[in-house]
């Protein structure tokens, strides 16, 4: 009777994974299929973009823009720091007092030097804003059509959370996770593996799309109209950076135009033209080729964020009550992404929901992927 009611619990905690998989799922492919036809996607970009007209909001973009800029690094160093831990304890078991026994500080010393960069990075980005040049000339956001003070003030608090973040999973890492007994026998190298894999097959899809597609943003087909309204036109026309690209649109011509042409449509299936070179000689080059909107690489990251899941359950994919809190977390923080996404005119929703339905089908094929493969080996 006993086990029957474990079985049963813990069932019920595989829901609070597979549910939030499914709905997003779901949501994405319905969408994404709704918003196939142009006239739905066109009007539903423009109706959200209606919320750049609130001051608040460019604090919302700004911060999840920041966000989706640096969290990935953090994942990306834990998952690294799990493997480069389980090497280090394999090695001391198989050699006991040998070389990596006797030199653990190396690992202190990495962490030491992945703490750094971070701070020298993130310290030079926030001072970096005040003479950026994107266009406007320095200190001026060219996406927000601002000076850089609003997404500057954003960074600074962001910065503070995710440093304590970095901090907190550090030492969780090294200092909790690695010294359990049964930190090999676990395997969470494996478990870390899956995030790499993720991370590898689902950018290579989302670098491939983008630089195929060759796909402007609305950001891109208003700009003259909006850089007007916020009284920047003139300073962007004058604007000569060496190795600057015009955003908008050019005219056969070779002028630059600003804003699309009237009535033109850019549905995601209409590929403008290979690794950057559009068929259309009147659309945008951007002068970054990953720059291009089709699909979402910021709700990539994130779903690569929410891959650390595979960290946190473990291979039996324990769920206690500060996972489900993660969970719910998460869930809101890719919500709030993808509506920020298209709010700011970056991105239409036809590139947020691919995203979202093909995030979930790379994250089950890793985990069969791998699972089958190390199956094997142990056979």
């Amino acid at each position: 009777m006993k086990t029957d009611f474990l079985i049963k619990k813990k069932n019920l905690n595989y829901l609070w994974l597979w549910i939030p998989m499914g709905t997003f799922f779901c949501l994405g492919l319905i969408g994404f299929i709704l918003t196939s036809f142009w006239k739905l996607e066109w009007d539903s970009a423009i109706l959200f973009a209606q919320g750049m007209e609130y001051k608040i909001v460019h604090y919302w973009v700004a911060a999840m823009l920041e966000i989706g800029e640096t969290e990935l690094l953090i994942i990306g160093s834990a998952t690294f720091f799990i493997l480069l831990e389980s090497f280090f304890r394999y090695k001391i078991h198989k050699t006991q007092n040998g070389f990596y026994f006797k030199n653990r500080w190396i690992l202190i010393a990495i962490y030491l030097l992945m703490v750094l960069s971070w701070l020298a990075y993130n310290i030079y980005s926030i001072i970096e804003m005040n003479w950026k040049n994107t266009g406007f000339g320095p200190g001026i956001d060219v996406l927000l059509f601002q000076p850089f003070k609003v997404r500057q003030t954003v960074k600074i608090v962001i910065f503070i959370f995710q440093t304590v973040i970095l901090l907190s999973l550090y030492y969780w890492i090294h200092f909790k996770l690695a010294k359990k007994k049964s930190f090999v026998q676990d395997k969470y190298w494996i478990q870390a593996l899956k995030i790499v894999s993720f991370f590898c097959l689902s950018y290579f899809v989302v670098a491939f799309l983008k630089i195929s597609s060759s796909r402007p943003y609305l950001y891109n087909m208003q700009f003259e109209t909006l850089a007007k309204e916020n009284g920047y036109l003139e300073i962007y026309q004058n604007t000569n950076i060496p190795g600057f690209d015009k955003q908008g649109w050019k005219s056969i011509d070779g002028t630059w135009s600003g804003n699309a042409p009237e009535g033109l449509e850019i549905p995601w299936w209409d590929f403008n033209g290979f690794f950057g070179f559009n068929s259309d000689p009147n659309f945008p080059k951007l002068q970054q080729g990953l720059a291009y909107a089709f699909p979402s690489g910021h709700v990539n990251g994130t779903y690569c964020v929410g891959s650390f899941f595979w960290i946190l359950c473990g291979r039996k994919n324990k769920i206690n009550n500060s996972i489900k809190v993660l969970i719910v977390w998460f869930i809101l923080h890719l919500t709030s992404m993808s509506f920020a996404l298209v709010v700011c005119r970056g991105h239409w929703w036809s590139d947020i929901t691919f995203s979202l339905f093909f995030g979930i089908i790379a994250l089950v094929l890793v985990e069969l992927s791998i699972n089958q493969i190390f199956r094997r080996k142990t056979k």
